[in-house]
């Protein structure tokens, strides 16, 4: 509930500053465990809309998380889903 507070307080402010945001972010909580098994199953429930993915790729404290979103069973199944890689220039 606190959280749902804060999101719709910040979402307010954004707005009034006209500050682009995407509609849902993933990855929070999931504290350096972005992998390529949490973005496969990530990817087939993600809501209508843009989306952001939370995460700390590197080439070595967090080279999971960066071999996740380089792989190439991830790509597939992006393009299989028909998602739109996007920047937040693109919002």
């Amino acid at each position: 509930m606190i959280h749902r507070v804060l999101c719709d307080r910040s979402r307010r402010v954004l707005r009034r500053l006209n500050i682009k945001h995407t509609s849902a972010v993933f990855g929070l909580l999931q504290n350096a465990r972005v992998d390529e098994g949490y973005i496969m199953r990530l990817l087939p429930r993600l809501p209508s809309g843009d989306s952001e993915l939370y995460s700390h790729p590197s080439l070595d404290q967090f080279k999971h998380e960066f071999d996740a979103l380089v792989s190439p069973k991830v790509k597939a199944l992006v393009d299989r889903l028909g998602i739109r890689l996007i920047r937040y220039l693109d919002l």
